[in-house]
């Protein structure tokens, strides 16, 4: 848009994309009744047809009757943003399949929280239900009573190190199967050696 062109609510309207045009209208008319600008995103056509999506924050300013007079903000681009949003969730939907075709899961282990992170498919692995909080006696639990103290060694062994041990040990499902698993991993560490 040219600078020196005049820019009224029509001008910017003309860039919304037809699709959002209505939506766009309905958060303008909520901001006028409700004398709130709710944070929203949409998108835009250029004049060379490039389509762009943008993030709206804004105020509404009302005068002393509480009538709106000005409504100020900030128009963000976030194209590229959702983009590699987009490539990241096709990279996760792509790894969950090879998770999925290997028989394989990744997981991450926080020793000084005790906080666990479990991908989609160790949780398949393991047939531990997913809306249950995760630690490593989560973890522990399933291992093979016989291998337990096993993998207890090489999990101390490991943080005292600062060198994962990877190792294979027995589980036992909740449904009492028996599965063998191969864990391999890295341990992370701050600068003062301490890990994480």
């Amino acid at each position: 848009h040219q600078k020196e062109e005049k820019i009224t609510f029509d001008t910017y309207m003309d860039y919304v994309h037809p699709d959002d045009k209505s939506n766009v209208a309905k958060y303008i008319e909520s901001a006028f009744s409700n004398k709130l600008l709710q944070e929203f995103s949409h998108r835009i056509v250029l004049k060379n047809n490039t389509v762009k999506t943008v993030q709206l924050i804004g105020e509404v300013i009302c005068n002393h009757k509480g009538e709106v007079i000005e409504i100020i903000g900030i128009c963000q681009d976030i194209t590229s943003q959702l983009l590699i949003e987009q490539k990241l969730k096709d990279k996760n939907q792509l790894l969950l399949c090879a998770e999925q075709l290997t028989s394989i899961g990744y997981w991450r282990w926080k020793p000084k929280t005790n906080t666990v992170y479990w991908s989609e498919n160790l949780y398949t692995m393991f047939g531990q239900p997913k809306d249950e909080e995760l630690s490593f006696e989560s973890y522990f639990n399933f291992i093979h009573p016989e291998d337990q103290n096993f993998v207890k060694e090489k999990v101390d062994a490991s943080i005292a190190d600062l060198n994962f041990h990877n190792f294979t040990h027995r589980i036992v499902t909740h449904n009492g199967e028996i599965k063998t698993i191969q864990i391999i991993g890295e341990v992370s560490a701050d600068t003062y050696g301490n890990n994480l």
